[in-house]
């Protein structure tokens, strides 16, 4: 989520805002074996 966070203050930095967060527009990766979340 933080992650998700950064990124939208990145876009709205450069230009490119999107008008809300919703939980529609973030994807949450399963978590591997070790409990570690990493983007694919």
């Amino acid at each position: 989520m933080r992650d998700a966070i950064i990124g939208h203050g990145n876009l709205h930095e450069s230009g490119m805002f999107l008008d809300e967060i919703l939980a529609e527009n973030i994807i949450l990766p399963k978590p591997d074996k070790t409990g570690v979340t990493k983007a694919s």
